[in-house]
Formats: C-alpha cells, structure tokens, sequence
C-alpha cells in the first residue's frame, strides 16, 4: 500500500500471536496501533517502539 508522497505504508499484525492488535508504522520510531472490530478500529495508540 502507498501513502501520500510516494512513501510505503505497511498494515501488520502485532508479533504476538494472542494479540488482535494491527499497527501502521509512522517512522522508524512510531507507530499507529489499533484494533479491528466490525470493520471499525478501536483503541488507537500512537506507540514509541523504541
């Protein structure tokens, strides 16, 4: 998927493999977490990774 400006925006699953959660990565520090509910996103964060 690419975003605004030509930069590569990336929806993953978080690494643990009991986790619902999704992120989309800001930067190499940050990202957008959530989770995917009736096709709505609930509990968005925005999580320094670093």
């Amino acid at each position: 998927m690419w975003g605004r400006g030509g930069k590569r925006v990336a929806i993953s699953r978080e690494p643990r493999p009991q986790s619902s959660y999704n992120s989309v990565r800001i930067n190499d520090q940050w990202r957008v977490c959530f989770r995917w509910d009736a096709g709505d996103a609930y509990e968005v964060k925005i999580v320094d990774y670093h």
